[in-house]
């Protein structure tokens, strides 16, 4: 970040990894925030990285330099810091050397495959956000007759429980006379989006694995093990969150 660019602190917060945005405006909101020794009340206000900015006390680290990790997240692991049913989380996992981490979506208690963690909030919200329209690919693995698949529906765009869900590319990987592979290409990444779609094909999933986001992919990467990715991959990102940072 350069010196004499402002940004509004709310942001500036967030993009360190303390917390996200939204929490980190309640705490401005609550009079929990000091820049420079003097209390901020309204997420709106502007910092730059030269002042100094207590939370509740306690000095705010300088925003650190973006880091992105890939990670093979395995089954039965909560894609969260704390678990209310304290269930092991993929934060439990990864090694605490790294720094505080926050991952870029989510895959569900049973989903696998490749899961992306940074440090930067902002870069977290650019890939998330599905007007950038980041594809995402999920192999799924369906025990018995897939006769009910509603292929062309899902194709062109398919409403469920009044939830609309983009369309997605959909092609069989392999089939046998009990197991068939398919592959979803995605770009929208709805809340449990491909279980609730072939649930409501009356399809039973076996596995489901998603095996890459954007330009990164899982590879050979294998079980619980985490990869750092070389900045010069994200360049094109950060140029335009580095446009973008005064929003």
């Amino acid at each position: 970040m350069e010196k004499k660019f402002k940004i509004r602190i709310a942001k500036y917060i967030a993009s360190t990894g303390a917390c996200s945005r939204r929490e980190a405006e309640k705490v401005i909101i609550n009079g929990d925030v000091t820049v420079n020794g003097e209390k901020v009340i309204h997420p709106l206000f502007f910092v730059n990285n030269k002042d100094q900015i207590h939370i509740k006390g306690k000095l705010l680290k300088k925003q650190p330099e973006t880091r992105l990790f890939l990670y093979n997240k395995p089954k039965n692991l909560i894609t969260s810091h704390k678990d209310p049913e304290n269930r092991p989380t993929v934060f439990d996992n990864v090694p605490k050397k790294l720094g505080r981490l926050i991952s870029i979506g989510r895959l569900d208690y049973n989903t696998e495959g490749l899961l992306l963690l940074t440090n930067n909030g902002a870069l977290k919200r650019y890939m998330e956000l599905p007007s950038n329209k980041i594809k995402r690919i999920y192999k799924v693995k369906i025990r018995g007759d897939i006769c009910n698949l509603k292929a062309e529906e899902i194709e062109k765009g398919i409403t469920i429980n009044k939830v609309r869900y983009s369309p997605i590319k959909l092609k069989i990987i392999s089939k046998t006379k009990n197991i068939t592979w398919l592959e979803f290409n995605l770009i929208e990444g709805k809340n449990r989006e491909i279980r609730k779609i072939l649930e409501y094909c009356n399809l039973q999933i076996s596995r489901l694995i998603r095996i890459s986001y954007g330009q990164f992919y899982l590879n050979d990467l294998k079980k619980n093990e985490i990869t750092e990715i070389n900045k010069n991959k994200i360049k094109n990102i950060l140029n335009i969150l580095k446009k973008d940072k005064a929003c």
